[in-house]
């Protein structure tokens, strides 16, 4: 599959990533792992498509 995505979606996608794994953590142990599990997820699509690692994520420069 070939997507194309401008650099204010990537930015805006990556944003909405690092805000829902800024909860992670609060009671909902089902919301913490679907979260997680996402994160993931993206991570694995910046690092295949040679993008630069999320701002606050696992892999941040």
């Amino acid at each position: 599959m070939k997507v194309e995505i401008t650099k204010a979606q990537l930015k805006a996608i990556q944003d909405a990533i690092d805000t829902v794994e800024g909860m992670v953590g609060n009671e909902d142990q089902d919301f913490n792992e679907e979260a997680t599990k996402a994160a993931r997820i993206f991570d694995r699509f910046l690092k295949k498509n040679n993008l630069p690692p999320r701002k606050y994520g696992p892999n941040r420069g």
